[in-house]
């Protein structure tokens, strides 16, 4: 856990973007039904994937050296799917079969955005101990 503080905002920052992605992609108006396997399953798990990766390395001992290096490959992880997640968006934004428009998807991007930047300086923070 993080010293002091009651709620980890970057694990409440993870849920937000979860709470995001299930919104943008549920419309089926917005992503027409031939694109829920390719785009909306991969995108919503991966959104899911960001939450329990930062919500699993938090929960690990940083005393530990063992369980640090499992948390600084955990967080790795997470930013690697911020990353496949920024790529979908912007694969849906080009897709002309898909509604998505410039402000929805740079909305979307500035969750994954804040998402990626805040577990990069919790790795780097990490990576110090």
């Amino acid at each position: 856990m993080i010293d002091g503080d009651k709620d980890f905002l970057l694990l409440v920052k993870a849920k937000e973007l979860s709470k995001y992605t299930i919104t943008m992609t549920e419309n089926s108006r917005r992503f027409p039904k031939k694109y829920r396997f390719t785009f909306v399953n991969r995108m919503q798990n991966i959104a899911l994937d960001i939450y329990e990766l930062i919500n699993t390395a938090n929960e690990l001992n940083t005393n530990n050296p063992e369980a640090l290096k499992e948390r600084l490959k955990l967080q790795n992880e997470a930013i690697t799917k911020c990353k496949t997640l920024l790529f979908l968006i912007t694969l849906c934004l080009e897709n002309e079969s898909i509604a998505l428009d410039d402000r929805q998807a740079e909305t979307w991007a500035r969750y994954v955005l804040n998402v990626k930047n805040m577990a990069i300086k919790w790795h780097i923070r990490d990576k110090g101990n």
